[in-house]
């Protein structure tokens, strides 16, 4: 717990973020990985190979932009800073552990990728639209965007915060996720270069013999095309929720995201 709060104390981070409970998120996420290491190294490794084999499709390696990079565990880092000429790690929280500093070419921005949390902490309502962020979008030397893990998270801290302020009802959070969500997905569309995408599917938590108790959506409902990789990550093995119960997640890879690509 001490570890916890000093990089909590330690890790850079907007003042409203930091309310919202991002540090928080961020130090949690970094604890549960080295608590689940052993679980989480199989997710690591084809997060990295997939990202990689996005690589291969880029007409051009000028800049890789990474959104949701956090501790850039499940990111082939130096491979990609070797292949680029430039590599931008997009994330509302940079842990303190993050290995990017050694790396000459690596730049870290801190950034809200949604664009709405600053607004939303300010004026405690609800953005009617969701606006799609414009990030990066107006720089033409982007040959790769990768969306790492982050599609099903962007909505997890904002909804838990507005919970705990009594902000909305159910269903207006529910339609705020789906539209951040969506937000999201026609961001990673409005890039040139090639669109990696790599998301939870769906959440499974199961009993001891591998059996499903329940399982639920992450992306709120939005249809997305057939992905070009499935695989599965045990994100909380046996031990690590209360309970005799796990959970898994399903995971599905897009090596260049188009609302068009086939089944």
């Amino acid at each position: 717990m001490l570890v916890e709060l000093i990089k909590s104390t330690l890790t850079p981070c907007p003042k409203w973020a930091k309310k919202m409970g991002f540090v928080a998120e961020s130090v949690a996420i970094d604890a549960r990985a080295k608590r689940c290491a052993a679980a989480w190294e199989p997710h690591q490794k084809e997060c990295k190979k997939f990202i990689l084999q996005a690589v291969e499709g880029c007409e051009q390696t000028r800049t890789a932009l990474v959104a949701g990079s956090g501790a850039c565990l499940d990111l082939p880092l130096k491979e990609l800073a070797d292949r680029f000429d430039r590599v931008i790690l997009l994330d509302i929280v940079h842990p303190i552990t993050n290995r990017s500093s050694k790396l000459p070419n690596v730049l870290q921005i801190v950034a809200d990728i949604t664009g709405v949390g600053e607004e939303l902490y300010a004026f405690k309502t609800l953005p009617d639209p969701v606006p799609v962020p414009d990030l990066y979008h107006i720089f033409p030397d982007i040959d790769l965007v990768v969306s790492l893990n982050l599609l099903s998270q962007l909505p997890v801290t904002f909804l838990d915060w507005l919970q705990e302020e009594g902000l909305a009802e159910d269903e207006a959070l529910d339609q705020f996720g789906h539209d951040l969500i969506r937000a999201h997905l026609d961001w990673l569309q409005g890039f040139q270069g090639v669109r990696c995408l790599i998301t939870d599917r769906r959440w499974e938590e199961k009993d001891p013999t591998g059996r499903v108790i329940s399982q639920s959506d992450p992306l709120y409902g939005i249809e997305m095309p057939g992905p070009d990789r499935i695989w599965r990550w045990a994100v909380a093995p046996m031990g690590e929720l209360d309970g005799p119960v796990w959970r898994e997640n399903l995971v599905a890879g897009y090596l260049d995201y188009t609302e068009n690509a086939s089944d």
